[in-house]
């Protein structure tokens, strides 16, 4: 049985499913989107990945009629229709949502009629994004020397068992993995939630990224330098 997508609402072969080339989240980039976890069929952090998405649309005025049941009503739809999948166990779910589609211009009506794609992803989340310079991921540093975020994950130190990360102040991306470890951590060290330069993140115990394919993961060189003799953290 072929995977299923849903598009629009509706359920297709996700090998047949397609958007229009006129739509805006193509041509723009004028869309929001979601790519949560499953471990053993089941989606991890659901609400808090639906909730964020929500605040997204509000962040794009993205007129969004759905709330996040609705929006949880579909995740569970798509699982039960794809129960035979292999990408059903330990695959992720991917949402995106753009504003619709309209002739090609960067001014853009508020009734268009939204897109709205669901389908899983296979297991190959965890696998490493190379890099053109054979890194498996970049580091954001501003003018200032300072460190944010990954591309695509939230950056922690630790020095003396103090854990820091740069707080959630509008800067990076306020990542669902990201309160997690925070959480879990809470207990156990001296979090703190401050900005570092690139000097502390050379320096470190510890370097670790965190986001929802990777999960948490140890960086052991930046650049051209190891960190903590190239051994991975307890």
């Amino acid at each position: 049985m072929n995977d299923l997508a849903y598009i629009n609402g509706g359920f297709i072969a996700l090998e047949e499913a397609t958007v229009s080339i006129r739509d805006r989240g193509f041509q723009f980039g004028d869309s929001i989107y979601e790519v949560i976890k499953l471990y053993n069929g089941k989606l991890f952090k659901l609400e808090e990945h639906l909730q964020r998405l929500l605040e997204s649309a509000q962040q794009i005025r993205l007129d969004l009629e759905y709330s996040i049941s609705d929006l949880k009503e579909l995740a569970n739809q798509i699982l039960a229709k794809n129960q035979s999948s292999s990408r059903r166990k330990e695959g992720g779910l991917y949402i995106q949502i753009t504003r619709g589609t309209a002739p090609r211009s960067y001014d853009f009506a508020n009734d268009l009629d939204l897109t709205i794609i669901m389908y899983l992803l296979p297991d190959i989340l965890t696998s490493q994004q190379a890099k053109d310079k054979g890194a498996d991921e970049g580091i954001f540093v501003t003018e200032n020397g300072i460190i944010t975020e990954g591309t695509s994950s939230n950056l922690f130190i630790v020095k003396n068992n103090q854990l820091y990360t740069h707080p959630d102040d509008g800067e990076i991306l306020p990542g669902i993995t990201r309160e997690l470890v925070l959480d879990l951590a809470a207990d156990k060290f001296d979090v703190k939630e401050e900005k570092f330069d690139l000097e502390s993140l050379y320096q470190a115990d510890e370097v670790f990224i965190t986001n929802t394919p990777k999960e948490v993961l140890g960086v052991i060189k930046i650049n051209d330098q190891k960190i903590a003799e190239g051994q991975v953290g307890e």
